[in-house]
């Protein structure tokens, strides 16, 4: 007979961008405790992510009267914005509350979402019972943003091994390579890197070609970027795709790489999740030593590391790639047995909900404020 589920609350203010398949991942691998989610937008992109219990925040009161009528044991706030905008709930319920994360809620491009963004951190912080990030580079950001070193977790995205079988590529000809790059179309992603470092691949090898899939504010300089640089053709923006055509796209490249950068608003990745899908099928990885990426990418044993906004770096490892094709399956299988140790949604999800009760036993505080 299987053990009945405790009921929490997760609340992410967008339900879901496509770029958000991590989230959707880990709230349908849950065991233990079953996330009612609360959101305030409902996304077009949601069809794509079906979930039976999806809740639109009204009201504190409308809120706290589902809390109590389903027994909801803890608040999983999504980025540092969502764990603001559920302070009020958390302080009416007196329940613990952990958030989560994960790029832009650590720089100033937060400000966007919540007016004095930073400066109503230290709240949080105070009010919080634990905060996790993705990667060690992040522990460092949220700490030096003020949050106690106590209270955080490095909790490390995962993806669903099964959905990205170890594939690794044949060969191929050097001149017909297909590289991919996957991220939204903004400017910490440096897709205008990557297509300044494919230009000089393709004055080598003319027949190789770049792949970038999604969208975002960036989208109409890239597309002036391209014919600039003759690429037209070449270098194809092909928009936002499933996770299965993702997917699909990986399975069929040569070569992934992507350019990420810190942006003019400080605004940063985590790491990657397309990273992790990337070394699972057992692509060879050519991407910037930003942020976390380090972490995942060991330069030379999992993939290729250059320094951020190098073009000339960038584009020089990635003809080493193509002329080293010897050294991809070794690459490769360390990526794959990287990702199995440390970035399995599955285990991972199993470490969360060992936060969750951890969180859950401890006694709560009265709220002194």
């Amino acid at each position: 007979m299987l053990k009945p589920m405790k009921n929490i609350c997760m609340y992410r203010r967008l339900y879901l961008p496509l770029s958000e398949t991590f989230i959707y991942e880990q709230i349908t691998n849950m065991t233990e405790y079953y996330p009612h989610v609360f959101y305030r937008e409902l996304l077009a992109e949601s069809a794509s992510f079906p979930f039976s219990t999806l809740i639109p925040y009204r009201d504190l009161e409308t809120t706290i009267k589902h809390f109590y009528a389903h027994n909801i044991r803890l608040i999983y706030a999504r980025f540092g914005t969502g764990g603001l905008q559920m302070l009020p709930v958390k302080q009416a319920t007196n329940l613990p509350m952990l958030t989560s994360f994960h790029g832009y809620d650590v720089s100033r491009k937060a400000e966007t979402f919540i007016e004095d963004y930073t400066a109503k951190l230290p709240e949080l912080f105070m009010k919080g019972e634990m905060f996790t990030v993705v990667c060690e580079h992040m522990r460092n950001r949220l700490m030096n943003l003020g949050c106690p070193s106590h209270k955080i977790v490095v909790l490390k995205s995962g993806i669903d091994l099964d959905k990205f079988p170890f594939h690794p590529k044949a060969p191929a000809k050097k001149d017909e390579i297909d590289i991919l790059s996957v991220g939204r179309l903004t400017e910490k992603k440096g897709m205008n890197i990557l297509i300044l470092a494919f230009a000089r691949i393709a004055e080598k090898y003319p027949n190789s070609r770049l792949t970038i899939i999604g969208d975002g504010e960036e989208r109409v300089n890239l597309e002036s970027l391209i014919e600039k640089l003759q690429l037209h053709g070449r270098v194809k923006l092909v928009g936002k795709k499933s996770h299965s055509e993702v997917r699909e796209h990986l399975m069929n490249c040569d070569l992934f790489s992507i350019a990420s950068l810190t942006g003019s608003d400080g605004n940063e990745e985590g790491i990657p999740n397309v990273l992790m899908e990337a070394l699972a099928v057992g692509r060879v990885v050519v991407s910037s030593a930003h942020a976390g990426i380090p972490e995942l990418i060991h330069h030379g044993e999992t993939g290729y590391l250059v320094p951020e906004k190098d073009v000339d770096a960038l584009s020089a490892m990635l003809i080493y790639a193509i002329e080293h094709q010897s050294e991809w399956i070794q690459l490769a299988e360390k990526g794959r047995r990287k990702v199995e140790q440390e970035h399995d949604i599955r285990k991972q999800v199993r470490k969360l909900e060992q936060v969750f009760t951890h969180l859950i036993n401890s006694p709560q505080k009265e709220d002194e404020t």
